[in-house]
């Protein structure tokens, strides 16, 4: 069989199914009719612009052939992508919230308690995936209206933040921790309830 390059009735032919492969509507019949009148036809499309009629049926058959392909590959990074963040959601181990704090430069705030959050929730009362992000829309509409926090997760923080076994590090950390998560909620117009409860971190979204 000749080659496209070797056959203009084989190349017209290809190109007349290629251009009706990637087209719509009046175009679409017009190809179609064209098809089927294929030997009345021969001459009117065997002109000087019949490379480029080629090269366009080719480009379309090409990006008919590549889209399916396109779509799958992000379709796939998609779910892969959602399937790691559902794995991290559900499994923040010690192991990854240690590697976490010991990041340099050291992640925000926001971040620390977003992920002490997902590493515990049970700990971290009255805060929701994404809170941060929410924080900073200042609409008082949308927050809660209490955040409590459970102290066993300072002690986990300071735990993991300490290089060494030194018991004036660990309270440093400890009390840095708390110090840190009281300046942040304060940006936002929370208030500590008190000082002096031992078990919690109490902090009350000001009414004004």
């Amino acid at each position: 069989m000749n080659t496209p390059n070797e056959d203009p009735n084989y190349k017209l032919q290809l190109c007349l199914a290629l251009l009706n492969l990637g087209t719509r509507g009046c175009m679409e019949k017009e190809m179609n009719k064209s098809i089927k009148n294929f030997p009345n036809t021969h001459h009117k499309f065997c002109t000087p612009n019949f490379e480029n009629l080629y090269k366009q049926a080719n480009l379309l058959l090409s990006q008919r052939q590549m889209k399916p392909k396109v779509i799958g590959l992000i379709e796939e990074k998609d779910q892969i992508e959602r399937k790691k963040q559902t794995i991290v959601e559900q499994n923040v181990s010690d192991k990854n919230l240690s590697e976490f704090l010991n990041q340099k430069p050291k992640p925000s705030w926001s971040q620390r308690i977003e992920l002490l959050y997902l590493y515990r929730p049970s700990y971290v009362l009255g805060w929701r995936k994404g809170l941060s992000s929410i924080l900073q829309m200042k609409n008082k509409d949308l927050l809660p209206a209490k955040i409590i926090i459970d102290k066993k997760i300072l002690s986990k923080v300071a735990k993991f933040s300490c290089k060494t076994n030194c018991k004036k590090e660990y309270t440093k950390c400890y009390k840095s921790t708390s110090r840190g998560i009281e300046e942040y909620l304060k940006r936002y117009d929370y208030h500590r309830q008190t000082k002096y409860e031992r078990k919690k971190l109490v902090f009350v979204l000001s009414k004004n």
